[in-house]
């Protein structure tokens, strides 16, 4: 089971350096429950969308390179996985673009686990 810690919108949309923190869940609790809100042009589909690229990846064609080059945004995530807590990023490059900040992850990295 993949759970998420934080969610880093390094440089994304008009983002720079922007961590969700979702704290811990309640004790003895096996999962957790979040809403996020907000005005309207606070970022709400912006995260969303952040979450996306760290799962799937960037298009080709990213509509959220407004503030930041294609090639230069980043997108991030504390995660935890069975108890453990691990740290992934994904840049929009084509090829080893998922990492643990110490080695290339595969791209079915996510895909057992969501």
């Amino acid at each position: 089971m993949m759970r998420i810690r934080t969610l880093e919108l390094r440089r994304f949309g008009l983002f720079t350096d922007k961590v969700i923190e979702f704290g811990r869940p309640p004790e003895n609790e096996l999962s957790d429950f979040h809403i996020i809100y907000g005005d309207n042009e606070a970022g709400k589909t912006t995260l969303m969308e952040g979450y996306l690229r760290l799962l799937y990846g960037f298009p080709l064609r990213e509509p959220y390179d407004h503030l930041h080059q294609r090639a230069n945004l980043r997108v991030g995530a504390e995660i935890e996985l069975n108890g453990e807590g691990r740290t992934v990023g994904r840049s929009p490059a084509r090829r080893h673009n998922l990492t643990d900040g110490q080695q290339t992850l595969p791209e079915a990295f996510f895909d057992n686990i969501l």
